[in-house]
């Protein structure tokens, strides 16, 4: 449904042309130009002042079922996602990358893992679970909050993981 708060008030101005068809299922993101609206499901929808043309199907995010977070760049022509293959799928370690304009899958980008120590002088290299991702508005840079599993015993279990857009794919 889309709303007009121009009043403060929220009033329903008109529902999406097709209720039901494809799933938002819950959190969205707007592209940095706002024609876009990516949603939870992994769904892409166009963002309109055209009735006609507003939240219209755009294509779908390959390879998520459920997007956990993104960011979209015009500059650097990427979307970056953490997602998931399914409900009941392990939390992500690595970044999903697309391209910006036609959505296609680029590949994924393995988050580094962090070294648990085990109290004697060795430890365990642990999997960091993508959180958030976001790109500079130059484009050419990212940052990812990332973060231990819980029951690591790691007391500091967040982490922030900076990289060049260059080097993804």
């Amino acid at each position: 449904e889309k709303y007009d708060i121009r009043s403060g008030t929220a009033s329903v101005m008109y529902d999406s042309p097709y209720h039901g068809d494809y799933a938002f299922s819950g959190n969205i993101w707007i592209a940095d130009d706002g024609q876009r609206l990516f949603a939870r499901s992994s769904n892409v929808f166009r963002s309109s002042e055209s009735q006609a043309d507003d939240m219209t199907y755009n294509g779908n995010l390959a390879n998520l079922s459920s997007v956990i977070w993104l960011d979209q760049s015009t500059a650097a022509d990427r979307v970056l996602a953490f997602g998931t293959n399914g409900w009941s799928s392990p939390p992500p370690t690595s970044i999903v990358v697309y391209d910006s304009q036609y959505l296609n899958l680029r590949g994924t980008h393995a988050l580094p893992s962090y070294m648990v120590p085990d109290g004697s002088g060795g430890g365990s290299l642990e999997d960091t679970e993508g959180q958030f991702v976001f790109m500079s508005a130059a484009g050419d840079r990212f940052h990812a909050l990332v973060r231990v599993a819980e029951g690591s015993g790691l007391l500091l279990d967040w982490g922030l993981v900076s990289g060049n857009i260059a080097d993804l794919p």
